[in-house]
C-alpha cells in the first residue's frame, strides 16, 4: 500500500499495483523530485 498526501493534505492509500510507474517516474523527475515506489508481487 502507498500512503500519500494530496495538496489539500488529505490522507489517502492506493494499491502500489495500481500506479503507472513510468509516468510517475517521468513526471517526478521533470520536478526534481525523488520518489521511491514500493516493489509489487
Amino acid at each position: 500500500m502507498l500512503h500519500y498526501l494530496d495538496l489539500q493534505g488529505m490522507q489517502g492509500t492506493l494499491s502500489a499495483d495500481v500506479i503507472d510507474r513510468e509516468t510517475t517516474q517521468r513526471l517526478n523527475k521533470e520536478k526534481n523530485l525523488y520518489l521511491q515506489l514500493p516493489h509489487t508481487e
